[in-house]
């Protein structure tokens, strides 16, 4: 088995922190001093609070596409494998392990169904995002970190894959 030797790096950056030259020196460093082979970027998305359906990938919060692709080129440049790691926090500080809805539907109640179309559409537009770059066929994407208190039916499980 390969060991991995990664870091995180900058995770839930927010919009322009990739931007300029700060970021790309900071990568460049890391490397150097931690040996890392491996990158991890967490892009970020955000939802109000552990009980809102809804979840902004494009705004502020979030790394832009473009920053993400240039982080991502330069790692690649410098012979480090790159893993996609997007992941939703809560704007109101709770952790989003807490991210929790009613088991069965119930009226006027926000439900997983809703959470889940929202999640769905954030990684599948990373997904979708590494495929058109051609990231996708030898980098990982990793989804769903941190998801304590999801106990979702099996008939609502489906394959997440780009289009």
């Amino acid at each position: 088995m390969q060991q991995i030797h990664a870091i995180n790096f900058a995770p839930f950056a927010p919009r322009g922190a990739f931007a300029g030259p700060e970021a790309a020196g900071e990568l460049c460093r890391m490397q150097e001093l931690t040996g890392a082979d491996t990158i991890i970027f967490c892009p970020g998305a955000v939802q109000a609070a552990p009980f809102v359906e809804e979840i902004d990938f494009t705004g502020r919060h979030t790394t832009s596409d473009q920053e993400l692709l240039a982080m991502t080129q330069l790692a690649h440049s410098r012979g480090m494998r790159v893993f996609w790691k997007p992941t939703v926090n809560c704007l109101d500080g709770t952790w989003r392990a807490r991210i929790s809805f009613f088991d069965h539907d119930v009226p006027c109640e926000t439900k997983w169904s809703g959470w889940f179309a929202s999640y769905q559409a954030f990684q599948m537009h990373f997904a979708a995002l590494a495929q058109n770059e051609g990231i996708a066929n030898a980098q990982p994407i990793c989804a769903g970190p941190l998801r304590r208190q999801v106990r979702v039916p099996a008939s609502r499980h489906s394959p997440c894959r780009a289009p």
